[in-house]
């Protein structure tokens, strides 16, 4: 072969030797400088498939596995991937006799630092440095389950994490590069967390008891949650509520003590929830230095506030100034034709009439007189969560409805909260030891019957008309028992408990006067004295002044809801009468 070739260069004019050279270095060179073919495959750190886009030299493609063609040069080999860190590799292309090469690209899950993220306390307004919980799986498939800090990293993937600090914790889900909710923590077991409506409670009494007394309370009671507040607890709250945070919460365990003085009530919440109310925070709320103990929780008697739910002022007798329901239709208003009975007041009572300045014109007299008063009572369960027990006369209740039919609706709708107990005073506040044992029999039943129709409900109390009875003790008990009642609530002390031989109950008026007259400083002995205190008002003693003629006096409303207030701040439990404790029960 080496001899034919050598012939053959002979028999060639050296001229066209010189092009064939030329031509087949032409070609060798040619040859080696071609495109080659860059296989690539991308792969993750455990080798499985990467769908990635690649680009080299504007060359774009998307896929986990692409050929290039590339001139003998260097490129740059540009890679992205969702999850994974973005990565460039130089490529080189050198002149050779390979005209296709492997390439394998390794793509690393992104890491996420924990630090990119805010994480906030419940109110939304203080940083927190939580640590982690975290389980899960990356976007490798690979499982997570450790504890890390603020301070670490994660790699790409989904998972549940609870983050959690010394007060505060929360768990959420982290899905890809960031969690799929606002990281704001909420509150953990050393916390109560309230409702708005709660919350609401708690802070209108903190508001009002300082209106009124210009002093600082020493607790509250949360009726709802059976839940004694320190002053502690109700001023953390108002700090809370100065940030205009979206939830409510307090310190489960109230172990507040004073701290430095704030600028502001909206930077109290900074140092409250380190445990610390701010030193002037009692002068910027009261004006005085003085604040009572923080961390009081006193557990003293129950008390029923109860009311003898009529309008105006009822008399069982028809002498001068009592006005017969024949008068005119306002004291006639509620009672059905064939109930207008204008010579038998101990049957269908009389009234006394109103004197002095009349302001009240909102609604005629009398009813004007137990329709405002009225509004007072739930505004006690509306404003503050406090139970009342209200033992209705049917005709007032008729009427209250047919003037201000709001009025009943909101009492309604008190029953069905479980903050009002209705229970019966009569059809006519009917005076029982006047009439007749049937007639009065009567009464007990059809009054119960139609006001437990009237609001759908069921009737447990009775309290009588002037707190009278029929016949003896012993007779008025079995009448009432007999009539369905579970309950009776006088002023006298016959049984005080359990009555012998009777599924029945004397609970008695036990606070001697009317609550809306009595003087803050007895309130706050008859808390310190009593196993249990039942009070007794009506509508129209907290707008006027008792008396053969009612006189308008607002303010007894104030001081009403003033003693309210301090019975609670000492210590009495607010409950409705059919769930009294009798401390000194008598009886079998």
């Amino acid at each position: 072969m080496v001899f034919l070739v050598i012939w053959m260069m002979r028999k060639i004019q050296r001229k066209h030797m010189i092009w064939i050279i030329s031509a087949v270095v032409a070609a060798l060179l040619l040859f080696l400088s071609w495109p080659t073919r860059l296989d690539v495959r991308i792969v993750n750190e455990k080798g499985d498939p990467v769908i990635a886009g690649l680009d080299i030299g504007g060359d774009m493609r998307v896929s986990n596995q692409v050929s290039f063609y590339l001139w003998k040069d260097t490129s740059d080999l540009n890679a992205t991937s969702v999850g994974y860190t973005a990565s460039t590799t130089v490529i080189k292309n050198p002149i050779s006799f390979f005209k296709r090469r492997a390439f394998r690209l390794v793509m690393h899950p992104e890491m996420i630092p924990l630090s990119r993220f805010t994480y906030l306390d419940p109110t939304g307004t203080l940083s927190l440095h939580p640590v982690f919980e975290i389980e899960g799986r990356t976007i490798q498939g690979d499982l997570v389950k450790k504890n890390l800090t603020i301070n670490n990293s994660i790699p790409y993937g989904s998972y549940a994490i609870k983050i959690h600090d010394d007060d505060f914790t929360g768990s959420f889900i982290f899905d890809g590069d960031s969690f799929t909710s606002e990281t704001r923590l909420m509150p953990d077991g050393d916390f109560i967390m309230l409702s708005d409506e709660d919350a609401r409670y708690a802070l209108n009494y903190l508001d009002d008891f300082i209106s009124l007394h210009g002093s600082l309370p020493k607790q509250f009671y949360l009726y709802k949650e059976s839940a004694i507040v320190t002053l502690g607890q109700l001023l953390f709250l108002h700090c809370v509520d100065a940030i205009n945070s979206s939830v409510y919460f307090y310190p489960k365990k109230s172990a507040f003590s004073f701290g430095d003085g704030v600028s502001d009530e909206s930077s109290c919440y900074d140092e409250a929830i380190k445990g610390q109310i701010p030193s002037n925070l009692g002068r910027m709320l009261t004006g005085s230095e003085i604040v009572p103990p923080l961390n009081q929780k006193k557990r003293g008697p129950d008390i029923a506030f109860t009311f003898d739910v009529e309008s105006g002022r009822y008399v069982p007798y028809n002498t001068s100034p009592a006005v017969s329901p024949c008068e005119n239709a306002n004291f006639s208003l509620g009672l059905n034709k064939d109930e207008i009975i204008c010579d038998y007041p101990a049957l269908v009572a009389w009234m006394s009439p109103v004197k002095g300045d009349v302001t009240y014109t909102e609604f005629p007299y009398p009813q004007v007189s137990g329709i405002l008063g009225f509004k007072e009572i739930l505004d006690f369960s509306e404003r503050y969560g406090v139970p009342t027990t209200d033992y209705f006369v049917l005709k007032d209740l008729r009427a209250f409805d047919i003037l201000d039919p709001d009025l009943t609706r909101r009492a309604k709708a008190l029953i069905d909260d479980g903050l009002m107990e209705a229970g019966s005073h009569t059809r006519y506040h009917t005076d029982l030891s006047a009439v007749d044992e049937t007639v009065a029999m009567r009464e007990l039943v059809e009054s119960k019957k139609d006001i437990e129709s009237f609001f759908d409900t069921t009737i447990y109390g009775f309290r009588s008309p002037y707190l009278s009875i029929i016949k003896d003790p012993a007779t008025h008990a079995k009448a009432v028992s007999d009539a369905g009642y579970k309950y009776y609530s006088q002023a006298q002390d016959w049984y005080v408990g359990k009555v012998p031989g009777l599924s029945l109950i004397d609970k008695n008026w036990n606070t001697v006067e009317y609550l809306a007259y009595m003087d803050e400083s007895k309130v706050i002995d008859l808390v310190a004295e009593n196993g249990y205190l039942i009070t007794l008002d009506h509508p129209w003693d907290l707008f006027y002044d008792d008396g053969a003629y009612l006189l308008e006096n607002p303010e007894n409303a104030v001081q009403y809801r003033k003693n309210l207030l301090t019975t609670i701040s000492e210590g009495a439990i607010p409950a409705k009468a059919k769930d009294m404790r009798l401390v000194y029960p008598i009886g079998d």
